[in-house]
C-alpha cells in the first residue's frame, strides 16, 4: 500500500512517475530498473472538491483510478469526539504527573466552535490545546508546584487554568 497524501501538493514530475505506474502497473527508472507495482493499492488524499480536482488533475491521470471516495465535513458532533478525544489524552499526559485536570464543558464547547476550520480539518484543536491549556498549564503548576489539581475554565473567550492544592475545595464555584 502506497499513500500520497495531498497529492494537489506533489511536483508534476511526481504525477508524471505516478501516471507511469498506473499505467503500466510498473516503474522503469533511468538506469533501466523496473519496480513492479502490479500487486500494489495506491491511495491519494487530497483536500480539493471533486470539481477542482477534475481541473487540476490530467484526464489521462484521472481515467487510471478506479474510484473517487468523497467524504463529508466534519459536523459538530464529529468535531466534539475529537476534542473529547484530545483532551482525554491531555488528561491522562497530566495525571502521570499526579496532577488531575478538569475542562468544564464551557471550554470543550469552546475547542467545538473554535477548532474546526474547513480547509484544515480539526488540525486547529490540537494547536488551541497545546497553545492556550498546555502553556498555561504548565506555567501555572511551575508557580504552584504543590497543585494536586487545575480546572480549565473559559471567561468571555479566553480559556484559564486554575491550579488547586491538596487542601483546597474539590472544585472552584462558577
Amino acid at each position: 500500500v502506497i499513500l500520497f497524501d495531498e497529492i494537489e501538493k506533489a511536483h508534476p514530475n511526481v504525477l508524471n512517475i505516478l501516471l507511469q505506474i498506473l499505467d503500466d502497473g510498473r516503474l522503469t527508472d533511468t538506469k533501466g530498473r523496473t519496480v513492479n507495482f502490479k500487486n500494489t493499492i495506491i491511495i491519494m488524499t487530497s483536500n480539493l472538491a471533486q470539481t477542482e480536482l477534475k481541473q487540476f488533475l490530467r484526464p489521462e491521470f484521472l481515467n487510471r483510478i478506479d474510484d473517487i471516495i468523497r467524504f463529508r465535513d466534519l459536523d459538530t458532533a464529529v468535531i466534539r469526539q475529537i476534542v473529547d478525544l484530545q483532551l482525554s489524552q491531555v488528561q491522562e499526559q497530566v495525571r502521570s504527573t499526579d496532577v488531575e485536570l478538569e475542562v468544564e464543558e464551557s471550554v470543550r464547547d469552546y475547542l467545538t466552535r473554535n477548532g474546526y476550520d474547513p480547509e484544515y480539518g480539526a488540525r486547529p484543536v490540537r494547536r488551541i490545546i497545546k497553545q492556550e491549556i498546555l502553556a498555561e498549564l504548565s506555567r501555572q503548576l511551575l508557580l504552584h508546584p504543590e497543585a494536586k489539581k487545575a480546572i480549565v475554565t473559559l471567561a468571555g473567550d479566553t480559556i484559564q487554568v486554575k491550579p488547586l492544592a491538596v487542601e483546597e475545595p474539590e472544585r472552584l464555584a462558577s
